[in-house]
């Protein structure tokens, strides 16, 4: 490519000061910041939402008010849909286009847009991925808890609106006519158990083309797993992203956004953050579990074969409000992308 990705990209860490905005976001509030410069420049943003149903789709949005749809992590492979057609359709009509998904989603653009990919206009943009499982199963899932609790209008990965960044998750069911919000500790849930066991990825996950420097993407995207560690002036509570400008275009887009966002960012050397984000340079194992656990879940249902394979925490909001620092800071760890 002309604008040749950096075998040392430089990495910040990055957090919106909009205190809102920040806690709309699963970190630091970058994707954001991103997908803002973009919208206001009359372009178009591409990112992974829900539809009705809870099935994860690549969608683009062209108004800063439909921004909510595409916020947020979604541990899942998001079905492209028809994106590819259309961001080659908007490049030809010089309208800026964003386009958010996974390492191999970027390689699949890539491959389709071909001499198109150098259009200045393009601006792709990775998620830091630890693998990801398939729709099909977080229907399963999503069933089950669904009849554990009521029908679900919600569901949030990442929700940080009452305890903070990196260990919560929410959905909200409705029960007896009435809407309720539960919030669940990731070491409590069953998907979340699963996910972090490295077992329900796409087999294409634990041989990972593009877990590597140069990264593929214009800018890379994560949380800053290792902030504990490597900042020393930043409030952590509500998170703090992980921005890799991976050549000279992420470059100006970066200092531009900077420049007129209201953001604290730090500047912080690559070789410090690999080695509390492994799958920059490194796929996840393969774990032998993942021979027969899609097959059991079809056989025995989700809460079976998830029992056999988890052990799963329960501990209360309330519980957890008072838990030690030290255990809090372990807690985050053992949800870190890396985490075998």
């Amino acid at each position: 490519r002309s604008n040749y990705n950096d075998i040392k990209p430089d990495a910040y860490a990055f957090v919106a000061l909009d205190k809102p905005r920040l806690l709309k976001s699963s970190s630091g509030g970058a994707f954001i910041s991103l997908a803002k410069y973009v919208l206001n420049k009359g372009g178009v943003v591409f990112g992974a939402a829900y539809d009705k149903k809870f099935f994860v789709k690549t969608i683009p949005i062209e108004k800063l008010s439909d921004l909510y749809k595409i916020q947020g992590s979604k541990y899942i492979q998001s079905s492209i849909e028809e994106s590819y057609t259309l961001v080659k359709r908007y490049l030809k009509t010089n309208r800026m286009v964003l386009f958010s998904g996974t390492p191999c989603q970027i390689a699949g653009l890539y491959a389709v847009l071909d001499s198109d990919r150098e259009d200045k206009n393009l601006i792709t943009v990775e998620v830091l991925c630890h693998g990801v499982p398939n729709n099909k199963l977080f229907q399963i899932y999503l069933k089950y808890i669904a009849e554990k609790y009521g029908q679900i209008y919600d569901y949030t990965f990442r929700d940080k609106q009452k305890w903070g960044w990196g260990n919560w998750g929410s959905f909200t069911y409705m029960k007896n006519g009435k809407f309720k919000k539960k919030y669940f500790l990731v070491a409590s849930d069953y998907f979340y158990s699963l996910y972090f066991k490295e077992n329900i990825f796409r087999e294409s996950c634990y041989d990972c083309k593009y877990a590597t420097l140069p990264r593929l993407a214009d800018i890379t995207l994560g949380d800053f797993w290792g902030a504990e560690q490597l900042l020393t002036d930043f409030n952590l509570k509500e998170g703090v992203s992980l921005i890799m400008n991976n050549n000279i275009k992420a470059k100006k887009i970066f200092a531009e956004v900077t420049e007129k966002e209201d953001v604290k960012i730090e500047k912080i050397s690559i070789e410090k953050v690999i080695p509390y984000n492994q799958t920059i340079i490194q796929s996840v194992e393969r774990p032998e579990s993942r021979d027969k656990i899609f097959f059991q879940i079809e056989k025995y249902g989700f809460l079976q074969t998830a029992n056999k394979y988890c052990k799963i925490h329960k501990v209360t909001p309330i519980i957890a409000r008072y838990i030690p620092k030290k255990i809090k800071i372990f807690l985050k760890k053992s949800t870190r992308r890396e985490n075998k």
